[in-house]
C-alpha cells in the first residue's frame, strides 16, 4: 500500500500501487493533481503458519455439547468425554501417513486461501485506481460530489462487495415505455448527473435492484438518488447494483443544481461563430478505407472519388474520416511514432497516407473538408491487442485515456493536415466532460484556427448539444428504431427553420455567437455504411432545401463502392445538387 496527500484539501488516501508522477483526482474534493511522492506503508505482519505436525497427527475435533467428537486414524468418529485425555489412536503405518497428509494439506489450504483473499483485495483496489484515473478524463463519470457526482471517498479506499460502492447522483429522472419489447414495463434513465449537465444513466426497471423503490412517482422530476453500483472496466459507465433512496430536489438545493449546470453551459471559450461560413450549405459524406481494410487502402483511386464530388457543384464541403466508423482503433492516415511504440500485429495505421491524398483532392475542387472521428479511440470494441498496447503506453506517460486520445491522436492529425481540415465531427463523445471537450477544441484549433467542432450527444429530435460546439451533430433517431426518412425526424428540419442558431437545448438564439448552427446528418439507406438507396427522392430534396434555405447545414452519407460513392445514392445526390442550385443565393450576414 502507498499513501499520498491531496494538496487541495489535505485528504490522505491509500492505494495498492505507487502513483508517483501520475495524474489523479481526489475523491474528497474532486481536485486533480500530479502525485509528487507516495509513502509506502509497512504491511501488517502476517501470523506465522502453524508448525508442521509431529510424527503422530493430532486428532481433529469439534465441540458437541459437553463432549468432543474425535476422528480416529480410520476416519470414524467417536465421542470422548470433555476434559479427559486419551492416548492417540494406534493403527497401521499407512493410516498414520494418510492422517499426516490430511493435516498438511489442510494447513496448506488455509495459507493459500489467505493469500488469495489478500491478492483479490489488492486487485480490487488497483482496478479502482485505474477507473478513477480514466474517469478524470470516460468517460467521464468522475468521482465528484457536486453537482451529481459521487460522495467524497474516505481516507482509505476499501471496495464494498467486490468494488460495489455508494453513489449519490443528482439529475432529472426520465421514464418511457419501449414500443416493442415489453411495452407494459416503464423504463428509467437519470439524465444530467455529470458536472456539465450531461450523462445518461440507464436504471433497472425491475428485479431486486429496485424492489424497495418506486421510481414511477418521480418521472420528469429532478431528484437526488443514492445507489450502490460500480464502474465498468473502462471506468466510463456506472452499473447499478441496487437503488437505495430517491428524493425530489427542491428549493435552494434544486436552484443550486440548475445554476451549476447553467454556468458550465455558458459559451466561455469564445464568441466567434466559426460555423457562419457553413450557414446555408450542404455536402456529401463517404467513409474512405482505413488500416482495418488494407487491400482497400492499397487500391483506392482518389481521382475517381474526386471526379464524383466535382459534379456536386452546389455542395460546399465533403466529409471523410480519420477513423474507421465505429472503430476508433483504426485510422486512415499514418502515425509513424505511435506505430513504432505500439508494435501491433495488425497495424492500426496505414503506410499509405490515403487521408492526406483525399484531403488534397477535395481542396483542388474548391470545397472544404470535414472529418469524422470516433472519440473512443483505442477503447473502441473489436481489437483487444491494440487496446492493451495503447493502455500500457498511456499509463507509462502518466496520462488518462481521453487526454491521450486528444493529444496523441486528435492533436497529431490536426497538426499534420493543418488547414486542409475545416471541421471535426466527434462521434461517441458523451464520455468527455466540459474540460476535455475544451482541450480537444483547442487542439483542433491549433491545426486550423477556423475549424468548426461538434461533440455529438444526441440521436434524433429534440436537438441537444454542448456549449463547446460550433454546430450540432444532427444524428437522426437511431436507424435500429426508425428509418432515416421516417417522420419522427421531421422536428429536426422544423427546429432549424425556427432558427438555425440554437443553444445547447435546441432553443433559437438571435446572435450566432451565443449558439451553435443547426445541422442534419443522415444516410440514404437503411444502414449507415451499406444498403440500397431507399430515401424517397422528393422528400430528400424537400428536407435539404428547407434546411439550406433556412440557413442551416445538411450532410448526406453515401456508402462506398470501391473508390466511389454507391451509384443509387450518388444519383440522388445529383438531384439534390440540382435543386439546391435553383435556390436563391445565400450570403452570410
Amino acid at each position: 500500500m502507498f499513501r499520498y496527500t491531496c494538496p487541495h484539501c489535505s485528504t490522505v488516501l491509500e492505494y495498492g500501487e505507487d502513483l508517483t508522477g501520475r495524474k489523479v483526482e481526489c475523491g474528497g474534493c474532486g481536485g486533480k493533481f500530479v502525485v509528487e511522492a507516495a509513502t509506502p506503508l509497512v504491511p501488517e505482519p502476517e501470523p506465522a503458519p502453524a508448525p508442521a505436525p509431529a510424527s503422530e497427527p493430532k486428532a481433529q475435533s469439534a465441540a458437541v455439547g459437553g463432549k468432543r467428537s474425535t476422528l480416529n486414524a480410520s476416519g470414524r468418529r467417536r465421542s470422548v468425554a470433555s476434559g479427559k485425555k486419551k492416548a492417540g489412536p494406534k493403527g497401521p503405518i499407512i493410516a498414520l501417513i494418510v492422517a499426516v497428509a490430511f493435516c498438511a494439506a489442510f494447513a496448506f489450504f488455509l495459507i493459500l486461501e489467505k493469500n488469495r483473499k489478500a491478492s483479490s483485495s489488492s486487485r480490487c483496489v488497483q482496478k479502482k485506481v485505474v477507473a478513477e484515473q480514466e474517469a478524470v478524463a470516460s468517460g467521464g463519470e468522475t468521482k465528484r460530489s457536486t453537482p451529481g457526482g459521487v460522495e467524497p471517498a474516505s481516507a482509505r479506499v476499501a471496495p464494498q462487495a467486490e468494488e460495489s460502492q455508494r453513489f449519490t447522483l443528482k439529475g432529472k429522472l426520465v421514464g418511457w415505455k419501449h414500443a416493442t419489447a415489453r411495452p407494459d414495463l416503464l423504463r428509467f434513465k437519470l439524465v444530467g448527473y455529470k458536472d456539465d449537465g450531461g450523462g445518461s444513466l440507464q436504471l433497472p426497471s425491475a428485479g431486486v435492484a429496485i424492489e424497495d423503490v418506486d421510481l414511477s412517482g418521480f418521472v420528469d422530476a429532478y431528484v437526488t438518488m443514492a445507489l450502490m453500483g460500480r464502474y465498468d472496466e473502462t471506468g466510463s459507465k456506472i452499473r447499478t447494483d441496487r437503488i437505495v433512496k430517491v428524493e425530489r430536489l427542491a428549493g435552494a438545493e434544486l436552484q443550486a443544481y440548475l445554476g451549476a449546470i447553467e454556468r458550465v453551459a455558458a459559451r466561455e471559450f469564445d464568441t466567434s461563430p466559426n460555423a457562419l461560413p457553413f450557414s446555408g450549405t450542404w455536402g456529401p459524406r463517404m467513409s474512405i478505407p482505413s488500416a482495418m481494410q488494407p487491400d482497400d487502402v492499397e487500391h483506392f483511386n482518389v481521382a475517381q472519388f474526386v471526379a464524383q464530388i466535382s459534379r456536386l457543384t452546389s455542395a460546399s464541403y465533403v466529409m471523410v474520416n480519420v477513423t474507421q466508423p465505429a472503430h476508433g482503433n483504426y485510422f486512415t492516415g499514418p502515425h509513424p511514432e505511435l506505430a513504432k511504440v505500439l508494435k501491433l500485429s495488425k497495424p492500426a495505421f496505414p503506410a499509405r497516407d490515403i487521408l492526406g491524398e483525399v484531403l488534397a483532392g477535395i481542396e483542388k475542387t474548391g470545397k472544404k473538408a470535414l472529418v469524422y472521428f470516433a472519440a473512443e479511440g483505442f477503447h473502441a470494441h473489436g481489437n483487444e491487442e491494440s487496446r492493451a498496447a495503447w493502455d500500457r503506453h498511456v499509463k507509462a506517460l502518466g496520462m488518462t485515456h481521453d487526454d491521450a486520445t486528444g493529444e496523441l491522436l486528435v492533436g497529431y492529425y490536426a497538426e499534420r493536415y493543418g488547414r486542409r481540415i475545416h471541421g471535426w465531427w466527434f462521434d461517441g463523445s458523451n464520455g468527455l466532460d466540459a474540460k476535455e471537450r475544451l482541450l480537444w477544441r483547442k487542439l483542433v484549433r491549433a491545426g486550423n484556427p477556423d475549424s468548426i467542432v461538434v461533440f455529438n450527444r444526441m440521436a434524433g429530435p429534440p436537438y441537444r448539444s454542448t456549449a463547446q460546439c460550433d454546430y450540432f451533430g444532427g444524428h437522426p433517431t437511431p436507424r435500429s428504431k426508425h428509418k432515416f426518412w421516417d417522420m419522427i425526424n421531421l422536428p429536426m428540419i422544423e427546429a432549424i427553420e425556427a432558427g438555425p442558431w440554437m443553444d445547447p437545448d435546441g432553443k433559437p438564439v438571435d446572435d450566432p455567437g451565443n449558439g451553435a448552427m443547426g445541422h442534419v446528418f443522415m444516410g440514404m439507406q437503411d444502414r449507415w455504411n451499406f444498403g440500397k438507396c431507399a430515401f424517397p427522392p422528393a422528400q430528400a430534396i424537400e428536407w435539404t432545401t428547407r434546411v439550406v434555405g433556412a440557413g442551416g447545414m445538411y450532410t448526406w452519407h453515401a456508402p462506398r463502392t470501391g473508390s466511389r460513392m454507391a451509384g443509387g445514392q450518388f444519383r440522388l445526390l445529383l438531384k439534390i445538387n440540382d435543386a439546391v442550385e435553383k435556390l436563391p443565393h445565400l450570403s452570410p450576414e
